[in-house]
């Protein structure tokens, strides 16, 4: 991987001058057209794939299973050569009303937590 260190710790974002407080907890990573763990590895360069041949640091927000969920990757192989960081799980700290109102839920139950 590149000299970027994405480090498991803490994410601050504000959205409409509202913050929330999360902590990285899980982090997955993929090197190079040869991870065929990878999505770029395994289908290429594609308008889907793009974003990780991307400039080092680069993040992106795409989504699987029709929208359904959305995964957070930052781009931290080599300039223009495929292989990121997927951001697997983060845990709220502060701001679960902010995150709660953007998902339009009043609460999380316990079995939609995965």
């Amino acid at each position: 991987m590149s000299g970027l260190k994405l480090h498991v710790g803490f994410d601050i974002v504000n959205i409409d001058g509202e913050f929330i407080v999360s902590k990285i907890v899980e982090t997955e990573a993929y090197g190079g057209r040869e991870d065929k763990a990878c999505h770029a590895g395994r289908f290429g360069l594609t308008k889907r794939t793009a974003p990780l041949f991307g400039k080092v640091e680069f993040s992106y927000v795409y989504s699987v299973c029709i929208y359904k969920h959305f995964c957070l990757n930052v781009v931290v192989y080599k300039d223009e050569d495929a292989g990121g960081v997927l951001v697997k799980t983060l845990q709220p700290l502060s701001g679960l009303g902010v995150i709660l109102r953007i998902l339009g839920k009043r609460e999380i139950r316990c079995e939609e937590i995965t």
